[in-house]
């Protein structure tokens, strides 16, 4: 059986089941894993806490471009917040690795009892684009600890 073959038969039993109800769909892969939303620790200002956001790399393909994106309540005036990942095509995301980015959100409030969108898009070496939203919890821990 050729891949395109394969690749259509796939998709139609999706179909099929989604339709029956047996199953609830075909879930699309998301290459990157959300391992944690966290206030702190650091310094939290006046202005705004402390957010860090630790990402995963689960696909078998190195990523060269990274972005998460945070929105806070809509009665909230300050975001969305944009966390640009320290990866470029010398210094890629390898399959596998953790990756943490750390910013002061001004006029950022979140309550840790809380569902917030989580926007993640990103670029493979070589090709390929990847983009999916979550929603996250933002978790507070202690100044101790360490979400990596």
């Amino acid at each position: 059986m050729t891949f395109t073959k394969f690749a259509s038969a796939f998709i139609l039993l999706c179909v099929l089941l989604s339709i029956t109800g047996i199953f609830g769909g075909c879930k699309s892969f998301e290459p990157i894993q959300v391992v944690g939303v966290y206030n702190g620790p650091g310094l939290n200002t006046p202005g705004g806490p402390t957010i860090t956001i630790t990402l995963k790399n689960i696909s078998t393909k190195p990523i060269v471009y990274l972005l998460a994106t945070i929105t806070p309540p809509s009665d909230n005036p300050g975001g969305p917040f944009e966390f640009v990942f320290k990866v470029d095509s010398l210094n890629p995301l390898e399959p596998d690795m953790t990756i943490s980015q750390t910013q002061i959100l001004i006029r950022g409030g979140f309550n840790t009892d809380d569902h917030y969108p989580l926007d993640v898009r990103g670029i493979y070496q070589g090709n390929g684009t990847f983009q999916f939203s979550q929603q996250v919890v933002v978790s507070i821990i202690p100044a101790s600890a360490n979400p990596t």
